[in-house]
């Protein structure tokens, strides 16, 4: 490569989080489901036909909640079938995602490919890339047109 620009770049920054990042993200995650179930409680006291625990709810478990369950079952089960679709896509997606990165890696185009490519010597594919800014338009026929500081330059 007859580039002065070093090859890999620009770099792709992918999985280069700190582990405290991890550990962030669960703690909030496993903090939201618990407020959920705080909030619920007392809904799933009235499925399972107990009185709720937490202060400030009703203590008196002989109330007529069994129209409301039947009412409420529908709901549940949706709401089981909802996590279990989801889980088993996510359970897809991540074996997808491992084949996927397993692939090999595609070689480096060289200079002289980006800039046929695009329709470019390779002296001027080495001009461009030390403009600032390089606004690339590909139109619906796959055409591209490099624009540099107001001027157009067909590809």
């Amino acid at each position: 490569m007859s580039s002065k620009h070093p090859p890999g770049w620009p770099p792709i920054i992918s999985g280069a989080r700190p582990r405290w990042i991890l550990w962030r993200d669960i703690a909030i995650t496993l903090f939201m489901w618990g407020i959920f179930l705080l909030i619920v409680e007392a809904e799933f006291a009235i499925i399972w036909r107990r009185s709720p625990s937490l202060a400030g709810t009703s203590a008196y478990s002989g109330l007529g909640f069994g129209s409301f369950r039947e009412v409420l079952r529908p709901s549940v089960i949706f709401i089981i079938l909802l996590v279990l679709a989801l889980g088993i896509t996510t359970l897809f997606s991540r074996r997808r995602r491992a084949n996927a990165l397993l692939q090999p890696q595609p070689s480096p185009a060289t200079d002289e490919d980006l800039a046929h490519g695009l329709g470019l010597s390779p002296q001027q594919l080495e001009a461009l890339r030390d403009q600032k800014i390089i606004v690339l338009d590909v139109d619906a026929l796959g055409r591209t047109t490099v624009v540099v500081s107001g001027s157009a330059t067909p590809g």
